[in-house]
C-alpha cells in the first residue's frame, strides 16, 4: 500500500521481506534434500569412481593421468566414448 505521499507502508514491506524469506527458505531446503540425495547414492559414488578410474588409465602418462576427481562438467564427454 502507498501512502500520501506515495512511499510503501511499513506493513507491505514486511509482507514482501517476509514473502523473500519464505521463497528462500524454500530453495535452500530443496538443495539440502538434493545434496543429501547426492551424498547418500552409493550407486552413484561407484559410477563415478569407474569414471574417474577409466579417465586416469586413458590418460596414463600425462600430466591428467594422477587425477584425484572429475568434473561435472566433464561427464557429458562420456555420452562420446566409443566402447
Amino acid at each position: 500500500m502507498r501512502n500520501a505521499c506515495g512511499r510503501v507502508s511499513v506493513p507491505c514491506q514486511v509482507l514482501c521481506v517476509q514473502a523473500l524469506i519464505d521463497t528462500a527458505s524454500e530453495a535452500i531446503e530443496c538443495i539440502e534434500r538434493a545434496c543429501q540425495q547426492i551424498l547418500s547414492a552409493e550407486r552413484l559414488h561407484k559410477v563415478l569412481a569407474v569414471v574417474l578410474t577409466v579417465g586416469n588409465t586413458l590418460n596414463w602418462g600425462t600430466h591428467r593421468g594422477n587425477a584425484n576427481g572429475i568434473r561435472l562438467e566433464s561427464l557429458h564427454k562420456l555420452a562420446d566414448m566409443k566402447v
